[in-house]
């Protein structure tokens, strides 16, 4: 490298115009069902399913509030001129708005309609209002139980282009707007995806800027060198370029947890820049010239540095073990960012090194006093009071260790939002006023024997179903087969809401049969009933009341079906998104204790190869693995939720933080292999590497706080979490490393004094 340094900078900087050329192609999506294992069966069976009927993913919701009663024929008015402005816009298919809803009748003169809501005549107010309050399919679905808001409902083309999907929100938001109204939400699909993305765009940037100032902030601290500064810069945007670069090669879109990849790169390739600094200024301080201390830097660093930028990358690469695409493609491309971050290392840094004036040395000296006279004095302390350090790590492991215990797998379906999150407030809305907000799904399937959902004997334990799910499961506006019925039964009986219910004779079945199979082109029809008419469908909405919750209702929800259900006529069978979102979740401590121990052994093995000792292997483990006990056992005490958005922490904070631990350890090895005795080569380690494992904790720590001014609580603790392990890894490796080492090393009689 000495000999061609030239030739290394041109292919760095063609490598890089590469990774700029792909870097344009980069795309942002956030698709919810990418984070379904994809191989799974029951995401298999309900994308299949979903295929057989009308696509209902395309539906927004606006909430509208008026105090004290939505019967109002001011606030009323202007639910009609929002409906009138909204129904021309290009990108909507239909509008539905309670001002327009209408009640059917059915006589021997052929069928009619009448107006549900006569708004324009508030003297018919109390009599709509009675009708409304005795339908069951109004309520909550259209209107809330305390009559102080109603909804209107879009339902948006599909396959709409992200720039129309913008134009149709902001024009939804500009009309309700115009008309005043005291409080309006929209929610729905669409317009979660298009926030997300926004979102994600906007922090993309955010993080990358205050890892970017706090990187320059701890460089200019530590170096006071302009060089010192420029150089770490370049080499950590250079590892994002390349690793932003990778992801467009390999067709990856910048999701929610990619976007942390710039931040990542920034902070870790930052560490291995740190190291090698912090060895080049030890040795120019030693008076070599500056060759020489590149050259002893790339010997006795460049090995530390390849092993902690392989573990990182091993820290990253087990969340392959976590079954969900963007997980694990945000594994692959942080993992091999962290291994660019070294190469660039490597063949960048000697060759600048050798070029550039070396920094001023009485810059260095300064600092190096204060550290020359800290970190002796800690170690001491340590060392005289290692019984007392012993204690204190086996309490804090214990007391780790029943706050894992307590840990708890739940989530809800917005739940990675902060409170005050205005799509959260929306979300919020939604569900405490009218049916909530989760869907609820179960597939019905025709048995053989039976020839359409329509059949009385099917219909009736549909009924069983609906009237089970709505008095004891807790779903509302309910929609079935049977639903379809009912309207019909009602419609031929006056529109009387105590019609609203199956037909009680035979003959009035086979009128209403008749009814609503000539309607069956209609979209209600083919959401519910598949093409083939051998698929049926119950779909609802429930309270997001968590998914342990859920699954209680679930396990009764599943002796009712076995128990009450003539499974001769048909057999029912839960699915959907939300259910999915469940199954994933419950699937996490399995996937995460298979990445950690993946971790571990990869480690071991390491560690192995470094030291050819199965004491040493566990006195580098120890350190590394007490910070995950103190993580959990904080997540357990303080009642965090294990959930998709926080199971990445415990492997990717547990292949940063062994960093350190493999920097004490090469070095203390380099010491001992010299002839030092265990006294002096703890405390040469411990002065040498301990400035660097400091700097390197404090700039990772707060790079990683910076993703806690996120507004997605996922990356909130992912910034927070990581941060606190590697600092609690940073205290074990300076108290409890050293004591260690003394512990079971061969001449630890020697005196304490001697340091």
């Amino acid at each position: 490298m000495k000999n061609h340094k030239y030739l290394s900078l041109v292919f760095v900087l063609i490598v890089t115009m590469v990774m700029v050329a792909f870097n344009t192609q980069i795309k942002f999506n956030y698709d919810f069902e990418d984070f379904f294992q994809a191989d799974d069966e029951n995401v298999i069976f309900y994308k299949e399913f979903r295929k057989q009927f009308e696509d209902d993913s395309q539906f927004l919701l606006i909430g509208i509030k008026n105090s004290p009663s939505v019967f109002d024929s001011t606030f009323l008015s202007k639910v009609d001129a929002l409906y009138q402005s909204i129904k021309v816009d290009t990108n909507i298919k239909k509008v539905y708005a309670p001002t327009h809803l209408k009640r059917y009748f059915i006589g021997p003169m052929g069928s009619f309609r009448s107006p549900l809501l006569n708004y324009s005549t508030p003297s018919k107010y109390a009599a709509d209002s009675s009708y409304i309050y005795q339908s069951p399919q109004l309520v909550e679905s259209f209107f809330a139980p305390d009559a102080k808001s109603l909804v209107v409902t879009i339902k948006a083309k599909e396959q709409l282009s992200r720039k129309a999907t913008r134009q149709l929100i902001d024009n939804l938001k500009i009309s309700c707007e115009a008309q005043g109204f005291e409080e309006y939400h929209i929610a729905g699909k669409l317009i979660a995806q298009e926030t997300y993305i926004a979102k994600t765009q906007v922090e993309l940037l955010t993080f990358a800027s205050v890892s970017l100032v706090l990187i320059v902030f701890f460089l200019f601290l530590t170096y006071r060198s302009f060089w010192l500064l420029v150089i770490p810069l370049l080499v950590v945007m250079l590892a994002v370029i390349w690793s932003t670069g990778a992801m467009a090669i390999g067709g990856k879109d910048l999701d929610l947890l990619m976007s942390l990849l710039p931040s990542i790169m920034f902070v870790v390739g930052t560490s291995d820049v740190i190291h090698f600094f912090s060895k080049y200024i030890e040795e120019l301080r030693k008076g070599l010239t500056k060759d020489e201390a590149v050259s002893k830097t790339v010997r006795e660093v460049g090995k530390a540095t390849l092993l902690t930028s392989v573990t990182t990358a091993i820290g990253f690469f087990t969340l392959y073990f976590i079954d969900i695409k963007p997980i694990r493609d945000f594994g692959l491309y942080c993992g091999l960012g962290v291994l660019f971050a070294f190469a660039i290392t490597i063949l960048l840094l000697p060759p600048l090194l050798r070029i550039l004036p070396a920094p001023k040395q009485q810059n260095v000296s300064i600092m190096d006093k204060f550290w020359n006279r800290i970190l002796p004095q800690f170690l001491t302390f340590v060392l005289i009071k290692r019984k007392m350090v012993l204690v204190l790590f086996t309490f804090i492991t214990a007391v780790s260790i029943l706050g894992i215990s307590k840990i708890q797998i739940n989530t809800k379906l917005i739940d990675d939002l902060k409170d005050d999150d205005p799509m959260k407030l929306d979300f919020l809305f939604f569900e405490e006023n009218f049916s909530g907000a989760r869907p609820f799904e179960l597939a019905i399937f025709l048995q053989e024997g039976h020839d359409s959902f329509l059949e009385k004997e099917v219909l009736l334990e549909t009924n069983k179903i609906t009237t089970y799910l709505h008095e004891t499961y807790g779903v509302k506006s309910i929609m079935s087969p049977a639903s379809m019925i009912k309207g019909v039964n009602q419609a031929l009986n006056g529109s009387l809401p105590e019609y609203y219910r199956l037909p009680e004779t035979n003959a009035a079945f086979s009128k209403t049969k008749r009814l609503v199979e000539k309607n069956r082109k209609r979209e209600e029809f083919r959401m519910l009933i598949n093409e083939q008419k051998r698929l049926g469908r119950i779909t609802g909405k429930i309270a997001d009341i968590g998914s342990q919750a859920i699954e209680i209702k679930n396990k009764d929800l599943k002796i009712f079906l076995n128990s009450e259900i003539d499974h001769s006529i048909i057999k029912v069978r839960i699915t959907g998104s939300a259910l999915l979102i469940d199954e994933n979740n419950a699937d996490l401590s399995e996937n995460m204790m298979i990445g950690l121990l993946v971790a571990f052994a990869s480690i071991a093995v390491i560690m192995g190869f470094l030291f050819r000792s199965f004491k040493m292997i566990f006195i580098s483990l120890i350190p590394n693995i007490i910070p995950l006990c103190m993580l959990g056992g904080i997540l357990g005490l303080f009642a965090v939720d294990l959930k998709l958005s926080t199971s990445i922490i415990f492997t990717v904070a547990f292949g940063i933080a062994v960093d350190d631990t493999i920097h004490f350890m090469s070095r203390y090895k380099m010491e001992r292999e010299k002839g030092r005795s265990l006294l002096y080569a703890i405390k040469r380690t411990f002065i040498s590497t301990g400035k660097a494992l400091i700097i390197t904790s404090f700039i990772l720590s707060s790079g990683f706080m910076s993703l806690m001014l996120s507004s997605f609580m996922g990356t909130f603790y992912t910034g927070l979490f990581i941060s606190l392990t590697l600092f609690f890894a940073l205290i074990a490796d300076m108290m409890l490393l050293p004591v260690l080492l003394l512990f079971i090393g061969k001449d630890k009689k020697s005196s304490i004094k001697s340091i």
